[in-house]
């Protein structure tokens, strides 16, 4: 593809807060489906201000956008915990000529502009931090079902990392507590001594988090890092399991909420029509791009959706992007590398100062190119750049 150099500098852009979060304040409202909890993704990277450094921190969040009200409730003091212990504790020195403050509490009420909020309170902070390691924190939402939902945290630090999962009724919004216990752990263990993850069964060590199909089970004390395996539900499992677990699975109903349903993904940009309609224009990474949990089999396909609102709610409109239904592009692991090279976290690229949407195209097993793509006022045509 020929670039434009405006383009280019897209690609290298580096800053010391990039937000990847749209339009704060936007209404939140009950989903089309009560039960189903609808989540938006927000990331930002906080760094040195230097655009060719490795060290920087990257935090992303999956907020509820839709559901039931106790739930949301329930997830924002959740989240909000979690983002200011992270943000407090991240591992970095302050240099010795710094008079910054302590860290104070957060909370914010606004889901919309959670990661900003957070992001803006501490800016001055990150900027007088002796860089070391690159780090971060995820928060996403891994599994939801008519009776639950379950939340990972996964955090990592230089080459460290380390996973919980977070698992709330939808009934009331609480969390639930221990999965399984410490004594249940080591008879689990010892009655599958070929089948489990477990090196040493001890909770220090070890978590367990509610799937739809199954439990997950992680193992956090494998040389720094963590590794997963997932065990499929039935009676046997069950007897494992503390009562509030077994519960919340047999309760946990017949509906299946896929991902591309109650992930919209992040919001890249927005476009209006010539009618004054507004686009918006999502970007949704496979569930498990940014933890080591998938299957070898899958393909990596990351999607690009265009949604309306209506009545409050997010809909998904397949106009703007005709003739695709959604744009999608399979992600070949050399493609960090070579002077066409995807920069970190991002993949469909949206200029908004000219309407033209960069759309990532694999050529080949590891080649790939950018099509580009420019808004007519209705949909987005083909777009072929001079040189």
């Amino acid at each position: 593809m020929k670039n434009t150099k405006k383009f280019r500098l897209l690609l290298i852009a580096g800053v010391a807060l990039s937000l990847a979060v749209i339009g704060c304040g936007e209404k939140r409202t009950e989903s089309l489906d009560p039960q189903m909890v609808v989540v938006k993704k927000q990331h930002v990277i906080v760094d040195d201000s230097n655009p060719e450094s490795w060290y920087s921190a990257k935090f992303a969040v999956d907020v509820p956008v839709e559901g039931p009200q106790p739930l949301i409730d329930s997830l924002k003091m959740f989240l909000n915990k979690e983002l200011y212990h992270a943000f407090e504790s991240f591992d970095f020195e302050i240099k010795e000529d710094s008079c910054l403050l302590a860290f104070e509490e957060v909370y914010t009420d606004d889901l919309s502009c959670l990661l900003d909020s957070y992001a803006h309170k501490y800016a001055d902070h990150f900027k007088e931090m002796e860089w070391t390691w690159p780090g971060g924190l995820s928060l996403y939402m891994i599994a939801q079902t008519e009776s639950f939902v379950t939340y990972g945290l996964e955090s990592w630090m230089g080459r460290g990392s380390s996973m919980y999962c977070h698992t709330f009724s939808k009934k009331d919004g609480h969390k639930i507590g221990a999965v399984i216990t410490e004594d249940n752990l080591l008879r689990f263990h010892n009655d599958h001594p070929d089948g489990t993850i477990l090196d040493n069964p001890n909770m220090e060590c070890f978590d367990m988090g509610l799937l739809e199909d199954g439990v997950l089970g992680i193992n956090r004390c494998w040389q720094n890092h963590y590794f997963t395996k997932k065990f499929n539900y039935n009676r046997e499992l069950l007897t494992y399991l503390t009562e509030e677990a077994q519960e919340m699975i047999n309760s946990k109903g017949i509906t299946t909420y896929a991902y591309d349903e109650w992930s919209l993904g992040e919001d890249i940009g927005k476009v209006k029509t010539t009618g004054g309609e507004t686009f918006y224009l999502m970007q949704r990474t496979p569930l498990w791009d940014e933890t080591t949990i998938f299957d070898e089999d899958t393909k990596k396909t990351y999607t690009l959706t265009a949604y309306i609102m209506q009545d409050g709610h997010y809909v998904r409109n397949d106009e703007v992007l005709y003739p695709h239904s959604r744009m999608e592009f399979e992600f070949p692991e050399c493609a960090w590398s070579g002077p066409e090279a995807l920069r970190e976290d991002v993949y469909f690229i949206f200029d908004n100062d000219s309407n033209i949407l960069y759309v990532p195209h694999r050529k080949g097993l590891c080649a790939m190119e950018y099509e580009v793509y420019k808004f007519n006022g209705n949909r987005f045509d083909y777009f072929r750049i001079e040189e």
